[in-house]
């Protein structure tokens, strides 16, 4: 939402959720954050969308973006379908944006698009991995729109991030929002897309000083019919109102999907740009979190 690449992100203005660790010291069994695991969904009649096939995601399918503002001269971010479908139904898609790339392992089910290991946790935090193994980003049919769905969990990293010797604890929170279908102009028509608010907020809260840290990633994305995902407004920002990402838009400039070409079809080298580690995107981010954790206690 994903981002988790993905969607990462518009800020919508003063949205963080900063814990406040508790204090004194202990062994590797004392956490600030007590284990936790929410999903909290909406009530109401859901929305059934199983016709316009808004999130395709399958061999051979890419996506060329205009970035704005640009970071470079091309101004462009890729989104390309390298691998897969294993024999899981997972197919590899990577997020080009300059020199990051993040790989988002994901597959189509009868929920939704699912993601394996949303947070990028697997093989470095073992305790964030376990609480959320997956996790299906748009969940189908619709929740009703304006209403509110929530994922939370908080416990131990199951590492030790700030170097002390002591397992350290984290929050994940995850709020999502369809706000109904509205016409865009993609690709030089006007298309009726649909419309999702995510919101990410992950809190670092290390064992060596008690200090917090939440990062916060928005986005706003929108999806039509066949072509998935037109359009993102994106950024993060921490709990101490430094910037991470600062805000930026992708608006489709054509795709290649299911073998129907939409707008001008992307070349093979902005199809499947330079090598990247699975969700190094993610990753970087939720490092930056614990860097400055550490740093804020030592002020």
């Amino acid at each position: 939402m994903n981002a988790i690449h993905r969607g990462f992100l518009r800020l919508l203005g003063g949205m963080a959720w900063t814990l406040l660790a508790a204090c004194g010291g202990g062994g590797d069994d004392e956490h600030h954050l007590p284990p936790l695991s929410q999903d909290i969904v909406p009530s109401g009649p859901r929305i059934d969308v199983s016709q316009l096939d808004l999130f395709p995601s399958g061999a051979g399918d890419s996506w060329l973006y205009d970035r704005i503002p640009a970071l470079n001269l091309s101004g462009t971010v890729t989104r390309a379908v390298i691998s897969g479908p294993d024999a899981n139904g997972f197919v590899v898609l990577r997020e080009t944006d300059v020199n990051l790339s993040t790989d988002i392992v994901q597959r189509l089910t009868a929920d939704g698009p699912e993601q394996h290991d949303p947070l990028g946790a697997e093989g470095r935090w073992p305790g964030v991995f376990t609480a959320l193994p997956s996790f299906i980003e748009y969940p189908t049919p619709l929740y009703p729109v304006g209403a509110e769905r929530r994922v939370i969990r908080q416990g131990s990293f199951g590492a030790d991030v700030d170097g002390d010797g002591r397992l350290d604890d984290f929050r994940v929170e995850i709020v999502q929002v369809f706000r109904g279908f509205e016409a865009m102009d993609t690709l030089g028509q006007a298309v009726d897309v649909a419309h999702f608010s995510n919101v990410l907020a992950f809190t670092t809260v290390v064992t060596s000083n008690g200090a917090s840290y939440t990062a916060t990633t928005t986005e706003e994305a929108y999806f039509a019919g066949n072509v998935g995902l037109v359009r993102a407004d994106r950024s993060a920002v921490g709990s101490d109102g430094a910037v991470i990402v600062a805000p930026y838009s992708i608006v489709l400039r054509s795709a290649t999907v299911r073998g129907v070409v939409y707008g001008a079809a992307a070349g093979p080298t902005e199809k499947a740009s330079a090598a990247a580690s699975p969700h190094h995107g993610k990753a970087s981010l939720l490092t930056s979190a614990i860097e400055r954790a550490m740093r804020a206690g030592a002020r």
